[in-house]
């Protein structure tokens, strides 16, 4: 299937795809989202690995709000994530420059994440008022309580050493060194009995954090934010 923005690269077993909107900062608009779904829930089926990262000066800037469907763009985003987490592929996240928002979502969503040093994480939703509907949850879902609130709370920017250390990424790589270390474990897992893989992934789901609490989670940050805002108004939008 031919993309307008994501680019999918395929190496045999192995699918490289790239966020492909940089002068949006890989802000993930209507039609990305679209195609993420898509590619995770149909596309993936055909590699044992994926990895994702971001083409320009930013791995994701998260959420573009330009783009009306007429559908809650945060439950157009847990559709994308949820596709990732039940993708028989392992995705690894590949984050170069920055991640914010939603890219922070991206990072939790993947199955493993390698950043380069220098790479920020930021959830910046709370300096507009808005606890992030996807990000928040399902980063007090995957780290340490203190430094999710630190970043859900304050808006501020975390470094990737910061990162590895609370286990939102797995390793921080040299600058420069990013796609070749994430091929090298691309390579690795590639090799692997992909059923074993498939399994594995859904075990390692299910013992973690379920569906249903990152369902739970995102639901209930919707539901703050209409407290906040007003039951019709979209917290993504200044009022």
């Amino acid at each position: 299937m031919s993309y307008q923005d994501i680019v999918v690269e395929g190496r045999d077993r192995i699918a490289i795809v790239t966020l492909n909107r940089p002068h949006k900062k890989n802000a993930l608009g209507a039609v990305m989202r679209a195609e993420l779904t898509k590619f995770a829930a149909e596309d993936a089926k055909e590699y044992k690995v994926v990895i994702l990262t971001g083409s320009g000066d930013c791995f994701c800037s998260g959420m573009d709000q330009s783009e009306e469907t007429g559908v809650e763009p945060t439950y157009e985003m847990w559709r994308m994530m949820t596709a990732i987490y039940e993708s028989s592929a392992i995705f690894i996240a590949a984050v170069n420059h920055r991640a914010l928002g939603g890219g922070v979502t991206f990072v939790n969503a993947c199955d493993l994440a390698i950043a380069e040093s220098g790479v920020t994480f930021c959830l910046p939703e709370m300096l507009h008022g808005i606890f992030g509907p996807a990000a928040s949850p399902t980063t007090l879902l995957t780290i340490d309580k203190k430094v999710a609130a630190y970043m859900v709370l304050t808006g501020k920017k975390i470094s990737a050493e910061k990162a590895e250390a609370c286990n939102l990424i797995n390793t921080v790589v040299a600058e420069g060194a990013l796609m070749d270390e994430a091929l090298s474990l691309a390579e690795h897992l590639a090799k692997l009995p992909g059923k074993s893989l498939a399994y594995a992934k859904k075990g390692i789901n299910q013992l973690g954090v379920s569906q249903d609490e990152r369902d739970y989670g995102v639901h209930m940050a919707v539901d703050i934010n209409r407290r906040v805002f007003g039951k019709n108004a979209d917290p993504h939008k200044k009022n």
